[in-house]
């Protein structure tokens, strides 16, 4: 009897454990949408950090995710998170027979963030640090 109940709290515990396994990716999820979700939609201007603050880019963002993306920003890509936490969030994104990306945004404030991208874009590789700044509305 006390071997037949020590192997349903093994199996209960088992299982339990594998619940809070499936929860926690749902948890990250949450945590992600609060950071970019809190950034303000609008014109962003993307400054390259390794290049003086050159202006490389202006987007128009209403869903800010397309941050994710930048070198790819035309192409329909399907995006996953793969790490959360504090303020800042890193993504996995392919582009079907365009190109594949890893972004990291670390948010600053709700118009300012600094963004890391590297990958593959037309064949060719990409690495690149940019300072990504609220620039008002879209025209």
């Amino acid at each position: 009897m006390k071997k037949h109940l020590k192997s349903l709290y093994l199996a209960a515990a088992a299982v339990a454990g594998s619940a809070f396994i499936v929860a926690v990716p749902s948890i990250a999820q949450q945590i992600d949408s609060e950071i970019l979700s809190t950034l303000t939609p609008g014109l962003w201007q993307f400054r390259d950090k390794s290049r003086n603050g050159e202006l490389v880019d202006a987007i128009c963002v209403g869903d800010v995710k397309r941050m994710v993306q930048i070198k790819n920003k035309n192409d329909s890509c399907s995006l996953k998170m793969i790490r959360s936490s504090g303020n800042s969030v890193t993504y996995d994104y392919m582009c079907a027979g365009k190109g594949k990306g890893q972004t990291t945004i670390r948010k600053e404030t709700n118009k300012l963030v600094q963004v890391h991208s590297q990958g593959i874009s037309g064949g060719e590789f990409f690495n690149f640090q940019l300072e990504a700044r609220h620039a008002g509305s879209c025209r």
